[in-house]
């Protein structure tokens, strides 16, 4: 558990430098403030899985929370990624990574109840561990 809580830890903080400093990601720049979601996936196959995880399992998850910022209009931000530590097959490191931002707590209340993100938690369900982080943003001011 604590080797989980590291892991978003350090997820949660490169994700928002990498997000705020390059510009590359969906959204408004400098939303400190902002209610961060993290959801790291650990990818794999579980006894409860309703079918084999393949390939196309896996883009077919990938694709349910992607879509997720055109269906919910209270996701502000959205970024994921493949977990590339050198180390990750070697224990229980998470695959993948999806960094929402919500204005507040009441936004990230309203799309966990959204139809579609109740969709994408369902085709997920029984392929792997997940792990979610909430935090409020705060930046460190630029000189």
């Amino acid at each position: 558990m604590i080797r989980w809580i590291s892991v978003a830890a350090l997820v949660a903080g490169l994700a928002l430098a990498g997000g705020y400093f390059t510009g590359k990601s969906r959204g408004p720049r400098g939303a400190a403030g902002h209610l961060r979601h993290v959801l790291l996936w650990s990818c794999k196959q579980s006894s409860n899985a309703p079918e084999e995880l393949t390939p196309g399992k896996i883009k077919e998850i990938e694709g349910a929370f992607r879509a997720l910022p055109s269906k919910i209009p209270w996701i502000e931000r959205f970024e994921w990624g493949t977990n590339i530590l050198p180390w990750r097959d070697s224990g229980p490191h998470p695959k993948r990574c999806f960094l929402l931002t919500f204005k507040d707590t009441q936004a990230r209340d309203a799309f966990r109840l959204h139809p579609a993100y109740v969709e994408a938690e369902q085709i997920a369900r029984g392929y792997g561990a997940r792990f979610e982080f909430d935090y409020v943003a705060e930046e460190l001011p630029r000189d």
